[in-house]
């Protein structure tokens, strides 16, 4: 699967165009608390504000079971929010709300 859908940016992809790579990016949005800690999850203002968002996808594994995941997807907006983001909080552990 390609790297853009309709909804945005894979955190990869979108990381690559920041500047940085998808772990980096990942522990800066978990530090601000854009993320959810034990996930690459937004928070739901985040979500809401139209920074991110969420696809959900199923397949089945192996043995049958169906299974779901979620995919986080960074949209335009979103990607000129964390340039900014990233530029002021470079180094700095502030809150991103």
């Amino acid at each position: 699967m390609g790297t853009h859908t309709l909804q945005g940016l894979e955190l990869a992809a979108a990381a690559k165009a920041l500047g940085t790579t998808r772990p980096a990016l990942l522990k800066q949005l978990r530090t601000l608390g854009v993320i959810y800690h034990n996930s690459p999850l937004p928070q739901s203002q985040y979500i809401t504000a139209g920074y991110f968002t969420v696809e959900t996808k199923g397949f089945s594994n192996d043995h049958g079971i169906n299974r779901q995941y979620s995919k986080t997807l960074v949209t335009g907006t979103g990607m000129s929010w964390l340039a900014g983001l990233i530029n002021d909080n470079d180094g700095n552990e502030q809150s991103a709300a």
